[in-house]
């Protein structure tokens, strides 16, 4: 680049940030209007500049430019608005340098935009605009309804897409969007004229199949305060009320804020004298009623009181299957345990497993109490070949017949058949479960749920036993368990802590916290509300002994504590697309105090919540609150006026509903 051109570049850049009176963060900020049809338009260019005592020509508009209303001219970083009424596009010319990337944006309805170039020869088209220009010329911009027929008002404007905005000082907190622009409003409300609202009095009529929303109007006066309501008659009618000033300018809107079905504007002050207008709109056919009440002074309202909190309820525990006996051919449940008897030598038992590809599990039998009996297992694939087997050949008191942590090749039906080793004879139990820790364990024995505070005492007497100690906690409780043998007992516990939704991933475990082969988890705070199990098992599968079982709170969740007083001023269910914004207003005095509260009805959806001031000032805005991507704050209002909610999308659109209710302050 030629020094010539690189002081023109740096001149314009010094002319754009004292011309520019709005910022455009990736979506615009609107600072004007487009020029009135009277106004001579004067398309300012960097060209047009003078460097040193080299003049250098502005580009031309040719002749060759796509037909269409020229509504104006784009200048760089600020954002002009338009409206489109019908299939007739509108025309927005700007002047740029051979080379220059840039970028034309449009918000607030959907359109197709094309660029053309001085011959007036498209150079590209799309929802949004980025190009490389060939040449110094004036570039002219056709805004066309993205479908046929649509109409409505939006914003434009044009930046370097390959440079940052000059005047932006902070980076803004959400990709993708280049600012908000200042929403427009029709002069009046659209909809169909339905008669003059009386102060006292209601009128009823209904919303016909083409859902045409209905316009009242009555006399108001600067000063005085009102009271609207809208009631549904049918059911499935959802009322959309909104109170308009002389204007045009939306004063409040509400849906739900008086309960299911109806649809309140409360303590709402009128700034002006003069015609005001109340539009009632639905989604559905069906009848309505709306009535007006009109006070020379703010009316009282009461706060609802909430019920003092109760105690979220818990989940019950889920016992493990009771061990039972099992007959042959009886199927054999995962974590559940059967009782079975070989009363003769040549005597072989069925049993069914169903299990999955990739699954892996333990398996074991070993004698009951008194037992002589040892045993012998085979485990069949549903082919019918072997895949593992096992004997309890050891002289033990209680010998097991152990298959350890085998993972099954293919889904379906296994065939378990148990019989005698060595011709010895009796009862046995026989069990498995998912192997979650090396060696396994085969066998989980039900235990009460131990008060805290109290030791329980309980033995592991097969070789491959967990008991299981079932406990009601909640979120923010803080325990410690101790485990520890009995004076006689060889066993070396293990201790560990699982919720029941989730068996298989253990939250905290320990094997030698404690001195003398104790187990001690000495905190565990609890994350959720439910129904955790307290495990104990042998560190080595094949010890077995007696232990003692203690655990205690090191802190108690708080009781909740009761939510403040409120009664709602906003409440609407609605949806809003990927990119774009929606607003919400509503009235509100100097000094309430409100909760602003968005909640996602779609999963995907990833709502932003602002609050915006009657001046346009964003007086906060908020992403996730409460550990949840639905955001909530609270804010102290500074002044009497219509303040409004702006929702949109974190790089998502969906469905939501908008709250916003006056808080009781003591």
């Amino acid at each position: 680049m030629t020094p010539s051109a690189m002081k023109r570049r740096a001149a314009v850049a010094d002319v754009s940030r004292i011309l520019t009176l709005c910022l455009w963060l990736g979506v615009l900020i609107v600072v004007g209007c487009a020029p009135a049809a009277d106004e001579q338009i004067t398309v300012p260019t960097r060209v047009n500049l003078i460097i040193g005592d080299e003049p250098t020509p502005a580009p031309t508009v040719t002749a060759n430019a796509p037909s269409g209303n020229v509504a104006g001219t784009l200048r760089l970083w600020e954002a002009q608005a338009g409206r489109l009424s019908g299939d007739a596009p509108d025309l927005w010319q700007f002047s740029a340098f051979a080379g220059d990337e840039v970028i034309v944006r449009v918000v607030g309805m959907p359109v197709m935009l094309t660029l053309y170039g001085a011959d007036g020869e498209p150079l590209a088209d799309g929802e949004t605009i980025i190009a490389s220009l060939p040449q110094d010329a004036v570039y002219t911009v056709r805004v066309q309804p993205a479908e046929s027929g649509m109409t409505g008002a939006y914003q434009i404007g044009v930046g370097y897409a390959n440079q940052p905005n000059p005047n932006i000082t902070a980076p803004t907190d959400i990709p993708l969007s280049v600012g908000v622009p200042t929403p427009t409003y029709d002069r009046a409300p659209q909809g169909a004229f339905i008669g003059q609202l009386i102060d006292g009095q209601t009128i009823g009529e209904t919303f016909g199949e083409n859902l045409a929303p209905h316009l009242y109007t009555f006399g108001g006066e600067a000063g005085e305060y009102v009271r609207i309501e809208m009631r549904a008659v049918n059911a499935d009618v959802y009322p959309r009320l909104t109170l308009h000033a002389p204007d045009g300018q939306p004063i409040a809107t509400d849906s739900e804020s008086g309960g299911d079905g109806i649809a309140v504007i409360l303590n709402a002050r009128l700034s002006a004298n003069g015609l005001h207008t109340v539009r009632a709109a639905s989604d559905v056919a069906g009848g309505y009623s709306v009535a007006l009440m009109r006070y020379a002074e703010r009316a009282a309202v009461v706060a609802d009181a909430p019920d003092a909190p109760t105690m979220t309820p818990l989940p019950t525990h889920r016992p493990l299957p009771t061990t039972a006996f099992a007959s042959n051919n009886t199927e054999l449940l995962i974590g559940g345990s059967a009782l079975g008897i070989l009363s003769e030598p040549t005597q072989t038992l069925n049993y069914t497993l169903n299990l999955q590809a990739g699954q892996t599990i333990t398996l074991g039998a070993s004698p009951t109490a008194g037992s002589d009996a040892r045993l012998q297992i085979e485990l069949r694939d549903p082919d019918g070949q072997l895949v593992a087997n096992a004997n309890s050949a050891s002289l033990d008191t209680r010998p097991t017949a152990l298959i350890r942590r085998l993972q099954a090749a293919q889904s379906g039906s296994y065939r378990l058949l148990v019989s005698a080793y060595e011709g010895q004879t009796g009862g046995f139990i026989i069990s498995y479960d998912t192997a979650n820790q090396v060696g396994g364990n085969w066998l989980s024995i039900q235990r009460p749920s131990p008060p805290f505070g109290a030791r329980q005492s309980a033995e592991l007497s097969y070789h491959g036993q967990r008991d299981v100690w079932p406990v009601t906690l909640r979120a923010g409780d803080v325990i410690t368990v101790g485990v520890t043998p009995a004076e006689t007992s060889l066993l070396d516990p293990v201790v560990e802590i699982v919720a029941e939704s989730a068996q298989q991933s253990i939250l905290i475990s320990d094997a030698d916290g404690g001195s003398n082969r104790a187990a001690l988890i000495r905190d565990f705070a609890v994350p959720a509300d439910g129904v955790y199990l307290i495990r104990v098992r042998a560190d080595a599968s094949a010890t077995t002994g007696g232990y003692g079982l203690i655990w205690r709170y090191v802190n108690a969740a708080p009781t909740p504590t009761a939510p403040p007083a409120t009664y709602p001023l906003l409440i609407q269910r609605d949806s809003v697309a990927d990119s774009a914004y929606n607003f919400y207003p509503f009235y509100a005095h100097a000094g309430q105090t409100v909760q602003v509260y968005v909640e996602a009805q779609d999963d995907a959806f990833d709502p932003v919540a602002a609050l915006i001031a009657p001046d346009g000032a964003v007086l906060a805005e908020v992403d996730d609150s409460d550990g949840t991507l639905n955001p909530r704050f609270i804010h102290t209002l500074p002044a009497d006026g219509t303040y409004q909610v702006r929702v949109n999308g974190y790089l998502s659109g969906g469905a939501f509903r908008v709250r916003v209710d006056v808080v009781a302050v003591p």
